[in-house]
C-alpha cells in the first residue's frame, strides 16, 4: 500500500500563554494511507527509526511510505495474541514487545513471528493473558511489564526469565494487583501507579514493590520529569506528585476549567509537557511558566482530525505523532515551517476571499492588497490580521468592475490602480473606499478595451496599461486624467517593465518588445510562446520567463538566448513570475512547483507542496517581493508567504534499510534453509543456493517529512553494468544470478534532492550447484584421467578393427552409390532401346509376314539406321566400362596426323550441316606418348558435342598449339554455350544439363566424364570457357615425353586407322542415304481420309508411324508436345498419336491441356512410351488419354485401335462437315508467304468468272513482275503461275457443286471456263472423275466429312 501525504503548511510557533494564538498545521494519516484502524493507542518508535502504531485492530509498522499491518491469526500462535494493542516496546535484541488485551506478544523481527510471554509463579510456568497497560526496560535492559489483575511481571534480561513481582501492604504480600502505568525516572527508579493503592515503587533488592504515597488511587497515566516530579493524569484532572515534598498539588491549567479524563501525558525534548484528552483535545503545557495552549478540531484544513488524543510520541527528529481514537494519526512536522500558506477558509469570513489568487499590491501602511481570479480583492491588514473584502456590485457603480483582479500597483502618489479582465482599469478611492472606472477607448476601432491584463510605471512616472484579446498598449494622461492609445500595433501586452537604463520591455503572446517611447519604432525578438515575466537581476543579466519555453537568458545586444528548462532541473517549463532575493538567488513559480537558482546560476532546488507550498500550481502575475523582505507567491489553493533567508536546505542523510526481502519468491523471514541470525533490516550477507537465486529487494530510507521528494538508485556489482536509476520506485529484481560473490548497493538523495552519502551494501553469494564444487571438479578431474587411461587402452585394441570397419564402411557407401548411378544409367539407356527396336522389329516383321517378299527400301534404310543406333548405344557402353579399368596402351601419336584423320571424319557432316569447320595447326608433326583409343574417344567426343550444339551456319575450329613442355589442343565453337552455374559439374558421370541439341534430346551424362577420365589417364588437363549464346572453348593439355608414364604401359607405335572413326563415316554416309530417299506426297486434294496427328520426339519413328497411316489419314507432325498442342488448335486432327516422354512438356500434359480445351476435347488420343510402368499408365488414363500402347509395337495393334477409337467417334463428322466448304485456312502456308498468298486468291476470286484472267493481269495487279509473280507461285504451291489459277478456279467449281444446287454448265461458267469439254478434262484430272459423277457422289449434305488435301499445292 502506498502513503499519500495530504498538503499541510508551517506551524506558526507555538507561544504558550493565555490570549489566543495559532494553531499549528497537523499531518493526517489514517485508513485511506493503509492504516489498520483509525483508533491508535500507542506509538513507538524502533532503534531502526520505524514508526509502529498500535490500534484497535492490530499493529502497523511504516516506513515513510507503506503500512504493513500484523494481526492475531485464529489458532496461529506465532501471529499477534490480540488485535487490540495497547502498549509498544523494544528489548536489546530489537524485538518488539507488544502488550495487548491477551497478553504480551514479543516480535522477533528476523523471522516475523509473535511469541508470547511465560512467568515463573510459585515454581509454575504461566502464560501471560492478562491486559497489558504498560512496558518499560530499565538501564539494564530489563523488561517490566504492567498487567491488569497480575501485577508486574520483571523480566531478566540477564537470565531470559520472568517473574511476578509482589505487592507488599503491610506485612502481606500481594500479587493480584492492577498496574495502570510504569516510569522509570534519570536515577533508574522505577515508579508505578496502582490502581485503588496510589504511587509505588519497584525494590531491586527485594524484587518488590512496595506503597509510596496514596494521596491519589485512581490514574490513568503518569509520567516523570527532569526535576524528578511525578505528573499524573485521571479522569479528574492533572496532578503533580513532588517526590522530596511526597505531597500531591492539582494543577489548574490555564483557560481549561474542566480538562476531562485525561489518556496519556509526554514530555518532549523542550520539557513541554503534552497532555493528551479524551474529549477537549491536546494541551501544550509549560511546567515552568504554566502558560498552555490548547489545541482543538476545526473546520481548517490541517487540523486536529478529533478531540479524543490518546498519546503523543517525539521521534528522533524532533516530530510530534499524536493518536486519536477517531481521528488516526496526526502528525506535527517543524521541518516544514519554512512556508507559511494562506488561504480561504469557508467558515471563517476573517480569511482571504479566495483560494485562487492572481495579483499582490502592498500599500505604504504595509497593508497587503489580494487580486483573486472571480473572487475580487482582499485587504488584509497583517497587525490585526483583519481582512476586507471588496467585489463587483452590478447595483453599485463604485464597486469594482469586474471580478478578475489581473494587476494591482501603486504609483508614486500611493494611489492603487487595478487591471481588470473583463472591466477594464479602476481606481481605488481612498477615502469613499469606492473604485473610480478608467476605460480603454480605442480612436482607431471606436470601442472601449476591458480586457486589461496588466499595469506598469515608469521611472518617468508614466503609467502604462497592456490589454488582452487584441487589445492595444495605452498610456495614462494625468492632465487629461484618463488612458490614451499609445500604439495600436503593440496588440495583447501581458508583460511590462523596465531595465535599469530605464529602457521598456513588453511581453505578448509571441513575442519580447523593446519599446520605443518616442518614435515607436519597436524592436521586435521573436521567443514562439507566451512572455510571463521579465526581469533584469542585480549582476545585469536580462531574464524572461515563457509559457512552455522555460527561462531565457536574454542577450540584448544581439537577441540570442540561452535556456534553463525541466531538463536542466526547473522545477516546469512554465515560468510565471521572476524575484530576486538578497543573497542573488532568483525565485521562480511555475505550474509545476517553486524553482530557487542560486547566485552562480549553477544550481537549482525546487519545492512543492509536500514542501508547504499552497500546492505545486502557482498563478500569473501572483509575486511579489514586500518591504520587509517577505516573498509572496500565489497559486490555487492561496498564497505562500516567507522570507528567503529561511528556507535553508536541510541537509539530513536518511539511513537506508531493507525493508523487505524475497528469495525465489519466498519472504526472507519465511525462507527457513538458512541459519539467520540477523533481521532483514540488518543484513549485511546474504547465501543463496544456486537453484534459488531469484532475489527481490524492497528498501526505504527512512524520512518522514518529504518521502516524495526522495529518489533512488542501486547498482549490483558483478552484474549490472552501471547504476540503476529507479526514481520512486523502491525495489530491485534480479533473476537468473550465476554463482559468485555480488554487491548490491542502494543509494538515495535527501530531500533536497543531493545524493546522499547513506550507501547501503548487501554481499549476495550464490553458491555453486553440487556439481560445480570444488570437491565436484576434484572428482571430475579423477574420472577424467581414470577414463583416459581406459580409453587410451580401448583404443590401442580397436584402433586396426575401427580403420578397417571404417574403410569397409566408405567402400560400401561408394559402391552403393556407383551402382546407383549406374542402375539409374542402365535405365535410361535402355528406355533408349526401345525406340530403334520398335523400327526394327516391325519393318521385318513387314516382310516376313509379306507373301511376295518385298520390302521397301525406305524400310530397309530406317531399320539400318535404327540397328547403327543401337549398335552406337553398345558402344556408349563398350566406352564407360573402359573408363573403369586404368589399363592404358600408351605409344607414340604424331598428334598433327592423328588431329588431322579425325578432322577429315567430320567433313561430311560439316557440308550437311552447313558448319564452317577448320583445323588449325602451325607444325607439321608435334610427337607424344598417349593411350591413342582413349584420346581418340575423348576427342571425338568434344568434336560431336561441338556439332551437336552448334547451329547451321556456326564456326568449329580444332587448333593445335607445340607449346615449351605441352601440347595444347582447342576445340572452339560459336553454339548455345552453357551457364555459368554449371562449373565443374559439366564433367560428373551421369551429369545432364538443361541444354539440348537441335533435336530437343540431351545426352546421357557419360560423354564429358569420358574425356575428363581420359585425359587425366594421360597424364593430362581438361578444362572449358562459355559464354551463353556466343560459344563454348575446350581446352585439352598434354604432356610432351613419356617420363610421366609407367614403362610397362608403353607399346609399339599403332599406325591402323581407329575402328571408332570407320564407324562414324559410316553413320554419316547412312545419314546421307537416308536424306536422299524422299516420300512421295498425296495428289488426292478432296478426301474421305480422317486426319492424324503424330507428336513424337524421334524423327525416325516419327517418320515410320507416318508411313503406317499415310495411305489412308491425312498426316500432321510435331516434334514436341508445345508444337503438337499447336497444330491441334490449328487442324483439329480426328486421333491424335503422342510419345509420352518428350521435352519441356510431356505427352501426358499435352493430353491434360486438350482434354481442357472445349474445341478440342472430343479428338481421342493414343499414348506412346517406353515404360511399361503402370504408374505412367495411370497417370495417362486420368489426364484423359484414350489408349496407351508400349513400345515396342505391333503396327496392327497399333492400327487396328486407331480405327476403331475413329469408328467410335462418327458422330464428330457432322462438325468437320464444313471443312469442305473450303473457308481460308493458311495452316500449311508459311509466315513468309502468308499475306502474299492471300492477295493472289483474292485477287483470282475477284476475276474469276472473267476468262480473259491471265498471269499477266494478276502481275500487273499485285505490282511484281511476270518472273517474281511465277517464282513465288512455284515456291508457295508447287504449280506454275496459270496452273494456280486454274486450280482457283476448279476448287470453286467443286466447292459449287457440293454447296448448291447449280448445273455443271453453270458453274463452268461462273468459274471463267467457257470451253465445256476443256472444264471436264481438266476438273476430272485434278479429283478423278467428271463433274457429274462428283456431283453424285458428294451431293450429299452432313452425310460425310471430306478433307481438303491442301498438300496437293506443293506436288
Amino acid at each position: 500500500m502506498k502513503y499519500f501525504f495530504v498538503s499541510f503548511s508551517l506551524i506558526v510557533a507555538l507561544y504558550f500563554k493565555s490570549s489566543a494564538v495559532d494553531y499549528p498545521r497537523f499531518e493526517y494519516l489514517g485508513i485511506e494511507h493503509g492504516l489498520s484502524n483509525n483508533a491508535v493507542t500507542s506509538i513507538y518508535q524502533d532503534k531502526f527509526g520505524f514508526m509502529w502504531f498500535g490500534t484497535y485492530d492490530g499493529l502497523n509498522r511504516f516506513d515513510g511510505y507503506n503500512f504493513k499491518v500484523f494481526r492475531n491469526t485464529i489458532n496461529d500462535s506465532t501471529s499477534l495474541s490480540n488485535d487490540r494493542v495497547v502498549t509498544i516496546h523494544d528489548d536489546r535484541s530489537n524485538n518488539l514487545w507488544v502488550g495487548t488485551k491477551n497478553g504480551v506478544s514479543i516480535y522477533n523481527r528476523i523471522n516475523s513471528k509473535f511469541s508470547s510471554l511465560s512467568f515463573t509463579f510459585r515454581k509454575e510456568r504461566r502464560r501471560l493473558t492478562n491486559p497489558i497497560n504498560d512496558i518499560k526496560s530499565d538501564r539494564g535492559g530489563n523488561i517490566l511489564i504492567g498487567s491488569a489483575g497480575e501485577g508486574l511481571v520483571f523480566y531478566t534480561w540477564s537470565k531470559k526469565e520472568a517473574s511476578k513481582v509482589p505487592l507488599r501492604v503491610g506485612k502481606k504480600l500481594e500479587y493480584g494487583y492492577h498496574v495502570q502505568s510504569i516510569d522509570i525516572d534519570h536515577s533508574n527508579r522505577v515508579w508505578l501507579f496502582i490502581q485503588n493503592k496510589g504511587i509505588c515503587r519497584f525494590d531491586y533488592k527485594t524484587k518488590s514493590v512496595y506503597i509510596v504515597n496514596t494521596g491519589i488511587k485512581t490514574g490513568i497515566c503518569m509520567e516523570t520529569d527532569l526535576s524528578g516530579n511525578i505528573w499524573v493524569g485521571n479522569e479528574n484532572g492533572l496532578y503533580r506528585y513532588g517526590v522530596e515534598s511526597r505531597k500531591f498539588e492539582s494543577i489548574d491549567v490555564p483557560n481549561s476549567s474542566d480538562m476531562g479524563l485525561i489518556h496519556g501525558l509526554t514530555f518532549d525534548k523542550s520539557g513541554e509537557l503534552w497532555i493528551c484528552t479524551d474529549a477537549n483535545g491536546l494541551t501544550v503545557l509549560n511546567t515552568t511558566t504554566f502558560a498552555a495552549q490548547h489545541i482543538y478540531t476545526n473546520k481548517n484544513k490541517g487540523s486536529l482530525t478529533s478531540l479524543a488524543v490518546s498519546t503523543m510520541f517525539e521521534d528522533k527528529d524532533g516530530r510530534k505523532w499524536l493518536g486519536t481514537l477517531r481521528g488516526g494519526i496526526n502528525l506535527i512536522d517543524q521541518k516544514k515551517d519554512r512556508f507559511s500558506t494562506i488561504a480561504h477558509n469557508p467558515f471563517d469570513k476573517n480569511s482571504i476571499i479566495n483560494d485562487f489568487i492572481l495579483s499582490f499590491c502592498e500599500d505604504d501602511n504595509g497593508k497587503l492588497w489580494i487580486g483573486t481570479d472571480g473572487a475580487g480583492l482582499s485587504y488584509w491588514d497583517r497587525n490585526k490580521n483583519v481582512f476586507s473584502h471588496y467585489y463587483h456590485d452590478s447595483k453599485n457603480p463604485a464597486s469594482l468592475t469586474s471580478n478578475n483582479i489581473a494587476r494591482i500597483i501603486k504609483d508614486y502618489k500611493g494611489d492603487i490602480w487595478i487591471a481588470t479582465y473583463g472591466g477594464g482599469i479602476n481606481k481605488f478611492n481612498k477615502a469613499r473606499k469606492s473604485f473610480e472606472y478608467y476605460p480603454c477607448f480605442n480612436p482607431d476601432l471606436k470601442f472601449h478595451e476591458r480586457y486589461s491584463w496588466t499595469l506598469f510605471e515608469d521611472r518617468n512616472k508614466n503609467l502604462w496599461a497592456g490589454n488582452c484579446a487584441d487589445g492595444g498598449l495605452y498610456i495614462f494622461n494625468r492632465q487629461r486624467n484618463k488612458f490614451e492609445l499609445f500604439d495600436n500595433n503593440l496588440k495583447n501586452v501581458i508583460t511590462l517593465t523596465a531595465d535599469k537604463s530605464g529602457q521598456l520591455w513588453a511581453g505578448t503572446f509571441y513575442s519580447l518588445f523593446k519599446i520605443d517611447t518616442i518614435h515607436k519604432r519597436h524592436d521586435v525578438y521573436p521567443i514562439g510562446q507566451a512572455v510571463r515575466a521579465i526581469y533584469e537581476d542585480r549582476k545585469g543579466d536580462f531574464w524572461v520567463g515563457t509559457e512552455g519555453g522555460g527561462l531565457l537568458l536574454f542577450n540584448r545586444k544581439n537577441g540570442s538566448s540561452t535556456n534553463i528548462t525541466r531538463q536542466h532541473g526547473l522545477a516546469g517549463n512554465s515560468v510565471l513570475n521572476i524575484l530576486e532575493d538578497k543573497q542573488q538567488n532568483l525565485w521562480i513559480s511555475t505550474f509545476t512547483g517553486l524553482s530557487k537558482l542560486s547566485a552562480n546560476r549553477k544550481n537549482i532546488r525546487n519545492y512543492y507542496g509536500s514542501d508547504g507550498l499552497q500546492s505545486n500550481q502557482f498563478n500569473y502575475n501572483a509575486a511579489l517581493k514586500l518591504s520587509s523582505g517577505e516573498f509572496l507567491f500565489g497559486g490555487i489553493k492561496g498564497f505562500n508567504i516567507f522570507y528567503p533567508k529561511d528556507i535553508r536546505p536541510i541537509n539530513r542523510n536518511p539511513e537506508i534499510f531493507i525493508t523487505g526481502l524475497r528469495i525465489n519468491n519466498l519472504p526472507y523471514e519465511a525462507d527457513g534453509s538458512s541459519n539467520r541470525k540477523k533481521s532483514v533490516y540488518e543484513l549485511t550477507e546474504i547465501v543463496i543456493p544456486y537453484d534459488k537465486a531469484v532475489l527481490s529487494v524492497d528498501f526505504a530510507a527512512l524520512e518522514y517529512s518529504a518521502p516524495d521528494k526522495i529518489a533512488y538508485t542501486y547498482y549490483l556489482e558483478g552484474w549490472d553494468k552501471s547504476w540503476n536509476t529507479a526514481g520512486k520506485s523502491r525495489i530491485a529484481n534480479y533473476s537468473r544470478l550465476r554463482e559468485g560473490t555480488y554487491l548490491l548497493k542502494i543509494k538515495s538523495t535527501n530531500t533536497e534532492g543531493v545524493w546522499a552519502s547513506n550507501e547501503r551494501v548487501l554481499k549476495i553469494k550464490i553458491l555453486a550447484p553440487w556439481w560445480r564444487s570444488w570437491w565436484a571438479y576434484c572428482f571430475y578431474v579423477a574420472l577424467f584421467v581414470g577414463i583416459l587411461y581406459c580409453y587410451s587402452l580401448y583404443q590401442r585394441r580397436q584402433e586396426r578393427l575401427k580403420y578397417q570397419i571404417e574403410l569397409a564402411n566408405i567402400k560400401v557407401e561408394q559402391e552403393h552409390e556407383l551402382n546407383e548411378r549406374k542402375l539409374s544409367f542402365f535405365t535410361n539407356i535402355s528406355h533408349e532401346f526401345r525406340t530403334p527396336l520398335t523400327l526394327i522389329i516391325n519393318p521385318i516383321k513387314e516382310f516376313l509376314n509379306d507373301k511376295n517378299g518385298q520390302i521397301d527400301p525406305k524400310d530397309l534404310i530406317v531399320v539400318y539406321r535404327n540397328a547403327r543406333r543401337l549398335l552406337s548405344l553398345v558402344d556408349q557402353l563398350l566406352h564407360f566400362r573402359k573408363s573403369d579399368t586404368d589399363d592404358l596402351k600408351v605409344s607414340k601419336v604424331n598428334l598433327v596426323t592423328f588431329c588431322r584423320e579425325v578432322y577429315l571424319c567430320f567433313i561430311q557432316q560439316a557440308k550437311i550441316k552447313d558448319l564452317n569447320f577448320d583445323f588449325i595447326s602451325p607444325e607439321d608433326e608435334i610427337e607424344i606418348y598417349a593411350d591413342k583409343e582413349k584420346l581418340e574417344i575423348a576427342l571425338f567426343n568434344l568434336i560431336s558435342n561441338a556439332f551437336k550444339y552448334t547451329p547451321s551456319g556456326g564456326k568449329i575450329t580444332l587448333t593445335l598449339f607445340d607449346l615449351d613442355s605441352e601440347v595444347e589442343l582447342l576445340v572452339k565453337d560459336t553454339g548455345m554455350g552453357i551457364s555459368e552455374d554449371v562449373g565443374a559439374k559439366l564433367f560428373d558421370v551421369f551429369y545432364q544439363g538443361r541444354e539440348k541439341d537441335r533435336s530437343g534430346k540431351a545426352g546421357f551424362g557419360i560423354g564429358l566424364h569420358l574425356v575428363k577420365k581420359f585425359i587425366e589417364g594421360n597424364a593430362g588437363r581438361v578444362s572449358y570457357t562459355s559464354k551463353k549464346g556466343v560459344g563454348t572453348e575446350f581446352k585439352i593439355n598434354l604432356l610432351k615425353g613419356k617420363e610421366h608414364f609407367d614403362p610397362s604401359v608403353i607399346e609399339p607405335e599403332v599406325t591402323e586407322l581407329p575402328v571408332f572413326l570407320e564407324e562414324l563415316v559410316e553413320d554419316y554416309e547412312e545419314n546421307s542415304l537416308a536424306e536422299n530417299v524422299n516420300e512421295d506426297p498425296s495428289r488426292e486434294m478432296i478426301s474421305e481420309k480422317s486426319s492424324m496427328l503424330i507428336v513424337e520426339d524421334d524423327e525416325d519413328l516419327r517418320r515410320y508411324i507416318k508411313q503406317l497411316f499415310q495411305p489412308s489419314y491425312l498426316i500432321y507432325e510435331a516434334d514436341s508436345a508445345e508444337s503438337g498442342y499447336e497444330l491441334a488448335r490449328k487442324h483439329i486432327p480426328d486421333i491424335i498419336v503422342t510419345d509420352v516422354i518428350m521435352g519441356k512438356l510431356s505427352g501426358v500434359e499435352l493430353c491434360l491441356q486438350i482434354k481442357n480445351e472445349a474445341s478440342l476435347n472430343h479428338i481421342p488420343i493414343i499414348l506412346l512410351t517406353s515404360s511399361s510402368s503402370s504408374e505412367i499408365k495411370l497417370k495417362g488414363i486420368e489426364s484423359g488419354a484414350d489408349d496407351y500402347i508400349t513400345k515396342p509395337f505391333d503396327k496392327e495393334i497399333l492400327t487396328a485401335r486407331v480405327a476403331n477409337l475413329l469408328k467410335s467417334k462418327s458422330n464428330l463428322q457432322r462438325y468437320f462437315y464444313n471443312q469442305i466448304t473450303f473457308k481460308s485456312d493458311d495452316s500449311t502456308v508459311s509466315a513468309e508467304y502468308k499475306e502474299f498468298l492471300e492477295k493472289c486468291i483474292a485477287i483470282t476470286e475477284k476475276h474469276l468468272s472473267d476468262s480473259s484472267f491471265s498471269v499477266h493481269t494478276l502481275a500487273s495487279e499485285m505490282g511484281i513482275s511476270y518472273s517474281s509473280l511465277y517464282q513465288k507461285v512455284k515456291t508457295i504451291s508447287g504449280r506454275s503461275a496459270n496452273e494456280f489459277i486454274r486450280f482457283i478456279r476448279l476448287r470453286k467449281a467443286a466447292e459449287l457443286f457440293i454447296n448448291t444446287d447449280c448445273r455443271i454448265n453453270e458453274g463452268a461458267f461462273r468459274c471463267g471456263f467457257n470451253d465445256m469439254k476443256h472444264f471436264r478434262e481438266q476438273f476430272s484430272k485434278v479429283y478423278g472423275m467428271n463433274p457429274s459423277e462428283y456431283i453424285k457422289k458428294y451431293r450429299k449434305a452432313f452425310k460425310k466429312l471430306y478433307k481438303f488435301n491442301e498438300k496437293v499445292n506443293r506436288s
